[in-house]
């Protein structure tokens, strides 16, 4: 067989000029048109004549053994590029194949097949099948029987034997009328794991080891690594329950803390001896660093998320802190309270608590609208509207909701710096209403005590010289007896001195005396009588 290797590219080694391909001016070689015809002239009489010069010829040869050698070698040329094509990128035709390789040196060459015509695209390695490209790896060789059983190669050939093969895997798998098959335990991740080890948890939970705060398991198989969402459970041992932020290692894994739901560290009394503990790991939690999740425990305290809607979990430092029902300073106006809870209620209902800090004094009637459900009235603990005082700024009430006031309106349960509404008493404990104090503030006056005692005063003057010569008539009649009166001369009457006769619910009367003994008249006298 006649066959030439062109193992050594022609002129390699020697002078090379290149071949430009555009049409040149001066009439040089050019692959456009190739030697012109000044190079056809004789050279001994015609000046415009140019010679075949070597370096040009060793160049062209090269060029040519080069190509010769590519399709011996690997018998596919390699992909033409937009700088091999003068900046254009070349338009293969479907069917097409050629060698690429994105880094050549570092990245092997690959043989691909076009799918398309006028394809303009890069082939690329990521892109076996060629979805995006259009440029499929060649398949050239037959795959292995574990390639063939995996499914996942696109760059091997399924042979006839190969696929009697795995027709008849299946043709067992379906034959076999319980479809069971034998496995021993599996101690390695990749191992078939029998249904016992299943019904057992044997690959996900053990009993944890350690100590406090500091806890570990071996499982079987064992874990030598994590991945996201990996769930492993442990029973925890008596005498190590943890004080405060603790760590836990699977298998072989480094100690990772745990973390409770709300993605922070465990503060003690989590992990109790004997019982359950469920863990799944998360690759960002910890900054990133990974953790473990306390998905749940059974009879430790179980930390929870700080409740942000009606229907989560209320946490104890929500409870601690009153944080559900105090919503801060309120807003709005002195009168027209505004006020915000966390989380938000979505309806009044009997018994609602609302705290606020009022910002101001308010000067009546006053409403409270509780995230936005509609303003309500409200009354104090006498059944009446307020009035006004009750609160002053900077002050802390509690209104509490009733549905019976008013078609639904607030209580103030208590305040604190401002006055007080009370029912009107009923028994000797009661706190009395302000209203209850009756009273006429003047030189002859009264004042009504809420158990029914009534003090009078007033200022007379005597006149005429028998017993009973001043007489008062009282400011108001006592409803039932005056029990005590006494009266006194004015100190501008010196020497005189007055003795109480008689009284009635309307009148009391007192005899004035002069420094003698003698009934006298003139003289001011100031007197005070107490009756019911």
């Amino acid at each position: 067989m006649r066959q030439k290797y062109f193992g050594t590219q022609f002129g390699f080694a020697g002078d090379n000029t290149v071949i430009p391909d555009p049409l040149q001016s001066g009439g040089q070689v050019s692959f456009n048109q190739g030697w012109t015809y000044d190079y056809q002239r004789d050279q001994t009489t015609d000046p415009a004549a140019k010679p075949i010069d070597r370096s040009t010829m060793n160049w062209l040869f090269g060029v040519i053994t080069q190509q010769l050698q590519q399709y011996q070698q690997a018998a596919v040329p390699e992909w033409i590029s937009a700088t091999d094509n003068g900046g254009t990128p070349f338009p293969y035709e479907a069917g097409v194949r050629v060698r690429y390789s994105s880094n050549p040196g570092t990245v092997p060459f690959s043989v691909y097949v076009n799918l398309v015509a006028n394809n303009t695209n890069t082939p690329n390695l990521a892109d076996p099948t060629g979805a995006t490209s259009n440029w499929q790896l060649a398949v050239y060789r037959i795959a292995t029987s574990a390639q063939a059983a995996a499914g996942t190669d696109n760059s091997t050939i399924m042979t006839p034997s190969l696929v009697a093969q795995q027709d008849a895997l299946r043709a067992l798998v379906a034959g076999s009328s319980s479809q069971v098959f034998n496995v021993g335990p599996a101690t390695a991740a990749t191992h078939a794991v029998q249904a016992q080890q299943l019904q057992n948890q044997t690959a996900t939970f053990a009993v944890a080891g350690g100590v406090a705060n500091a806890y570990s398991a071996t499982y079987t198989p064992n874990v030598t690594a994590l991945t996201d969402g990996m769930c492993v459970s442990f029973r925890m041992p008596t005498g190590i329950d943890n004080t405060g932020a603790s760590t836990f290692a699977a298998g072989t894994t480094s100690a990772l803390p745990i973390y409770s739901a709300d993605g922070v560290q465990l503060q003690g009394g989590e992990l109790v001896g004997k019982a359950n503990v469920t863990l799944r790991y998360n690759s960002i939690a910890n900054s990133g660093a990974g953790a473990w999740m306390l998905e749940n425990v059974e009879g430790g305290a179980r930390p929870v998320v700080y409740g942000s809607k009606s229907q989560h979990a209320l946490a104890v430092g929500q409870a601690q802190t009153n944080a559900v029902r105090y919503a801060g300073a309120a807003g709005g106006t002195v009168n027209a309270l505004t006020a915000t809870l966390t989380p938000a209620p979505t309806a009044y209902t009997d018994g609602m608590q609302v705290i606020v800090r009022t910002t101001g004094t308010n000067t009546g009637n006053t409403t409270l609208n509780v995230n936005g459900l509609g303003g309500r009235a409200v009354y104090g603990q006498g059944g009446a509207l307020l009035l006004g005082g009750e609160l002053v700024g900077n002050g802390i009430s509690c209104f509490v909701y009733s549905s019976v006031y008013g078609g639904g309106a607030f209580l103030l349960a208590w305040t604190v710096a401002g006055g007080m509404a009370v029912g009107t008493p009923t028994q000797s404990t009661h706190a009395v209403q302000l209203g209850q104090f009756l009273s006429s503030a003047s030189a002859s006056g009264y004042t009504k005590l809420p158990n029914g005692i009534i003090m009078q005063w007033g200022v007379g003057s005597s006149s005429g010289t028998s017993a009973g010569n001043a007489l008062a008539t009282l400011p108001i009649a006592f409803p039932n007896a005056c029990l005590r009166s006494f009266a006194t001369v004015d100190g501008s009457s010196a020497g005189g001195y007055c003795i109480s006769v008689a009284r009635s619910t309307t009148q009391v009367s007192f005899t004035t005396f002069n420094s003698a003994g003698s009934i006298s008249s003139g003289f001011t006298f100031e007197w005070f009588a107490i009756g019911n």
